[in-house]
């Protein structure tokens, strides 16, 4: 009744398919769409095997990241040519191909100037401790996404907000 329950199977990083634990399938415990959280909270295991393909295949320096509450950040200010692994999450029906900044945020100027560098982060976290996985507004922005109340159904797909 108040949350949008999908049925998010599985995650792809950098071409990487993490299939969802068996019982976050279950709406009960699932997965939702809220645009009034920010970051996406996705099971432990999967968030851990996330982290290690961006570990492996990101070759930045790391920054910590705790003063803002997040876990993995980089200090892009070194570097111009970086690109971060491709994301993707699977619904049965569907695939949400994103785009990088659905998953990669720049923390506000003045954590950046405390840092004293430029840094992104991996706007992803573990659900473990909030016990519901969730796809944040963060990684909705730039899609429509329509709830439909009578057939209990999510659609979504690819907008241009600037148009």
């Amino acid at each position: 009744e108040t949350f949008y329950f999908v049925n998010l199977t599985s995650v792809s990083a950098d071409g990487y398919t993490i299939s969802m634990p068996h019982s976050d399938l279950d709406s009960s415990v699932g997965t939702i769409f809220d645009s009034g959280t920010t970051l996406t909270f996705l099971p432990l295991g999967v968030y851990i095997q996330v982290i290690s393909v961006f570990s492996r295949r990101i070759n930045l320096p790391l920054v910590n990241g705790t003063s803002v509450g997040l876990d993995l950040c980089y200090n892009i200010s070194l570097q111009r040519d970086y690109t971060f692994p491709s994301l993707a999450l699977h619904f049965p029906d569907a695939w949400m191909n994103l785009h990088q900044d659905n998953y990669i945020i720049v923390p506000s100027r003045a954590d950046a100037e405390a840092w004293n560098e430029s840094v992104a982060c991996l706007a992803i976290m573990s659900s473990a401790s909030i016990g519901i996985n969730i796809i944040g507004n963060v990684m909705q922005e730039g899609y429509h996404i329509m709830f439909d109340n009578e057939k209990s159904t999510v659609t979504f797909a690819p907008a241009s907000c600037s148009e």
